[in-house]
């Protein structure tokens, strides 16, 4: 098993957010991915050097070599740490340019609606709160 090569913050909160992981993971055999859920108490985005707001709104990845990568590259970053069939050819297609717009734009779109999506529920009866 690899070392993790690609460090995923994600909000556990979305039920988008967190399936769209969880199917990473799924697909992720060799171990290369880990994740932080910037949706608990204890997550400091300041840790990471990065901004608490840009990253509540945007999906970001961080590369082995400190590199934050936010929005579309972030998915993109993630098809090719992967590195199967499918996902390489999944990024070749979308870091052509005509696709790589049409992917901004329908993200900018899904960052609008993501804070009114149906969110997972957060169990705090024992005054910290974890999702389950």
């Amino acid at each position: 098993m690899m070392t993790t090569q690609l460090k995923i913050f994600y909000d556990g909160g979305c039920k988008v957010c967190a399936w769209e992981v969880k199917k990473y993971l799924a697909q992720d055999t060799r171990g290369v991915l880990g994740t932080i859920d910037i949706n608990t108490p204890e997550f400091r985005a300041e840790k990471y050097g990065l901004d608490r707001t840009s990253v509540k709104k945007y999906f970001h990845v961080l590369t082995p070599d400190n590199r934050v990568i936010a929005g579309v590259d972030a998915f993109i970053e993630i098809w090719e740490t992967l590195d199967l069939p499918i996902s390489r050819k999944a990024a070749r297609i979308a870091r052509l340019t005509p696709f790589h717009a049409a992917l901004r734009l329908g993200y900018s779109a899904f960052v609008i609606v993501r804070p009114y999506l149906p969110r997972n529920a957060i169990d705090c009866d024992d005054g910290s709160c974890k999702i389950p």
